[in-house]
């Protein structure tokens, strides 16, 4: 099994969380972890496996001549057992921060498992998740590095209308905006929103979350007037068929503020905002990247009205928490990192703002 994964460090968990879809006599292992332990004691000392905590890793040499003895029959079934494994493991929503460190040890073997699972819904279905995270946990690079080839490839076995392939073609969308070139993601994300609403339905979940991919596109592009019209357009039918709790409700409904505040249209941007940011931080939690996404928004908003005390206030806690849940270098956290250089010009402390405007 380990051969048909990842040369990284395999968690013991994958085994041990579901032993039904293991054969025996490694089920019956895997039901107890001291036996569990035991048997990577024994390939560690054959010296076929490095231990690491809670995980083994297995040389990919070695997993070559392990594939390679087995004949064709058995290599199907062992691949197939693998793939099963890790799409029962799934850590779940992949924008959710609580569930990263299960998408960090289980995306390397994910991606390399990727190619044999094509064939497999449940497979592709993880892929997708697994992409997703990247881009929340603000790998953008990866996302795209991984969201390139797998959307050709899918292109080509599955077809250019295909709802995986669509739902690829929508996070590359994504992660092209976010890398910097929005003009390649508004080409992709008006194509495939234009594909979803005619193979899916207008109303259709993934054709709504495609709609908000190619606003965050306009954005990015600073074409604030088509972004209103597409996301108010969008926001109205996620609200009625998401409800307006939903994700990619709230996702919608901070692009559409953004597109009120590149119009100067303060006073609506932070009537949206404000609603937008509670529901964000009651439903998704004050640390969800939408949360920090829609705060940072909001901090801009509040900027354009002269309130800057409670404009610093906001950015200071957005851009505190940002750093910590996505790191320094992401979109979020420079946005609230210069909202919060607006709010302290405002307040005429020129030497803080010159100290983090430069950085």
């Amino acid at each position: 099994l380990a051969a048909f994964l990842a040369p990284e460090p395999i968690p013991l968990d994958l085994f041990a969380g579901h032993p039904e879809l293991l054969g025996e006599p490694l089920a019956a292992v895997a039901r107890d972890p001291d036996e569990l332990s035991d048997a990577v004691g024994a390939l560690v000392g054959y010296s076929l496996a490095r231990r690491h905590r809670s995980a083994f890793q297995v040389h990919r040499l070695l997993q070559a001549v392990v594939r390679n003895r087995l004949p064709a029959d058995r290599q199907r079934d062992t691949a197939a057992e693998v793939l099963g494994l890790l799409v029962a493991a799934a850590p779940g929503d992949p924008e959710d921060p609580l569930g990263w460190a299960g998408y960090a040890r289980l995306a390397p073997h994910v991606l390399a498992t990727a190619p044999s699972g094509d064939p497999v819904p449940a497979a592709r279905g993880l892929v997708l998740d697994t992409v997703r995270y990247l881009h929340a946990h603000g790998d953008s690079a990866s996302s795209r590095a991984v969201g390139g080839p797998l959307l050709e490839r899918w292109r080509a076995a599955l077809g250019p209308d295909d709802p995986d392939t669509l739902a690829a073609a929508s996070i590359l969308t994504v992660a092209l905006n976010e890398l910097g070139d929005p003009e390649a993601a508004r080409v992709l994300g008006e194509d495939t929103l234009e594909r979803s609403r005619r193979v899916l339905g207008p109303d259709r979940p993934a054709t709504l979350w495609t709609a908000a991919a190619l606003t965050a596109s306009l954005v990015g592009l600073g074409a604030a007037a088509e972004t209103l019209g597409i996301g108010e357009d969008a926001l109205r039918r996620s609200r009625q068929v998401l409800g307006p709790d939903h994700g990619t409700t709230l996702w919608t409904a901070v692009n559409v503020t953004v597109a009120h505040v590149l119009l100067g249209q303060a006073g609506a941007a932070r009537i949206l905002g404000e609603d937008t940011l509670e529901r964000c931080r009651r439903v998704l939690g004050p640390d969800h990247p939408t949360t920090l996404w829609a705060a940072a928004v909001q901090t801009l908003a509040l900027v354009g009205l002269g309130e800057a005390a409670p404009a610093r206030a906001l950015a200071e806690d957005t851009l505190t928490r940002s750093r910590r849940t996505l790191g320094e270098d992401h979109s979020t956290t420079l946005t609230a990192a210069a909202a919060l250089v607006r709010a302290l010009a405002l307040l005429g402390a020129d030497d803080v703002v010159h100290d983090l405007g430069e950085e």
